[in-house]
C-alpha cells in the first residue's frame, strides 16, 4: 500500500510480507530506502527482536537506527548494511544477561560484535571500561566501584 511508480513501491509506503512481518516507511524503486520501521513477526523472522526502526538503504538498516527485542533489550546507534558497526548503545532490561540487572554498554561495534573500546554501566552506577575485539574481552581500561583489577585477558 502505498505510492507506485513503474509498478514499483516508491516514496511513503506500508508492506506486509508473506512471513508476517510489515515495512512502514520510505521506499524507493521497490526497495526500503530513507525512514522506516520494520516489524517482526513473533517467532518468525527473527525470535529475539521485536522492531528494527530508523534509516534504510536497499532494504537493510544503514544509518542511525535502534532495534527493540522482546525481552525489552534496545540497541540504538550505527548500522551499515544490515550489521551494527560504528557507535552504539547496547541496554538491558532485566538480569537474564551475565551484565546485571539493568546494565548498559556504550561503545564500538563492527559487523555486529562489540569491538573496540566500551563502556558498561550498572544501574548502581559501577562503570566498566574495556577493549573488546569481536565479542572477546580485552584489556580492562579502567573500572569504577570494583574492588578487583586483572590486567590484560583475552576470553572467549
Amino acid at each position: 500500500m502505498g505510492q507506485l511508480e513503474e509498478d514499483k513501491l516508491h516514496g511513503k509506503g506500508k508492506m506486509e510480507f508473506g512471513s508476517g512481518a510489515k515495512y512502514i516507511g520510505d521506499w524507493v524503486n521497490g526497495a526500503m530506502t530513507g525512514e522506516g520501521i520494520y516489524i517482526f513477526p513473533n517467532g518468525t523472522l527473527d525470535e529475539l527482536s521485536d522492531q528494527s526502526r530508523g534509516r534504510w538503504d536497499e532494504n537493510k538498516a544503514h544509518g542511525i537506527g535502534r532495534l527493540d527485542f522482546i525481552n525489552g533489550d534496545r540497541y540504538t546507534g550505527d548500522w551499515v548494511y544490515g550489521a551494527r558497526t560504528g557507535e552504539g548503545i547496547l541496554s538491558f532490561a532485566n538480569g537474564n544477561m551475565e551484565f546485571g540487572s539493568g546494565a548498559e554498554y556504550t561503545g564500538d561495534w563492527v559487523d555486529g560484535a562489540m569491538t573496540g573500546e566500551g563502556i558498561y554501566i550498572f544501574p548502581n552506577g559501577n562503570r566498566y571500561e574495556r577493549r573488546y575485539s569481536q565479542l572477546r574481552y580485552g584489556c580492562v581500561l579502567n573500572y569504577i566501584g570494583f574492588n578487583k583489577f586483572r590486567g590484560d585477558e583475552i576470553r572467549e
